[in-house]
């Protein structure tokens, strides 16, 4: 009986545990727009494969003021699973706080090297998240 109970509280424990690091890792928000203010994302490439060496995103200023994001030219990814957006883990949290700057009518391109993520690109369902804006994009093998 003590060997039962053990083992429940076990089973309990790496339950409560998958959930803690299931909660901790879901992006915190999942629907975002493509475009916010005046300002449209859209991908380099809406297909990446899995031994591609860089992801890029492209940001259209449409209004009539320039832009001004934080974050300088760093952008987060998120991948699909189970119908919710999970965070893809970077080596280093090194994001800056610098202002990317876009004039009116005027765009930029801003990449992500995959070496800098701590997982591997494989195939599935992935967006890139910028200024409180997101697009999804694909990877294929």
């Amino acid at each position: 009986m003590k060997r039962i109970r053990v083992i429940f509280y076990m089973v309990v424990a790496l339950f409560l545990l998958v959930l803690f690091l299931h909660v901790m890792n879901q992006a915190p928000n999942q629907e975002l727009p493509r475009t916010l203010d005046g300002m449209e994302l859209t991908m380099e490439k809406e297909v990446y494969i899995t031994s591609a060496e860089k992801i890029g995103i492209v940001i259209h200023n449409n209004s009539e003021t320039e832009y001004t994001g934080a974050g300088g030219g760093k952008f987060t990814i998120d991948r699909l699973f189970a119908g919710s957006w999970y965070k893809v883990p970077f080596k280093s949290d090194s994001f800056t706080t610098d202002a990317l700057g876009i004039p009116p009518g005027e765009t930029a391109l801003m990449y992500t090297a995959v070496s800098e993520l701590d997982a591997e690109l494989t195939p599935g369902k992935y967006r890139a998240r910028y200024g409180g804006m997101a697009i999804p994009f694909e990877v294929m093998e």
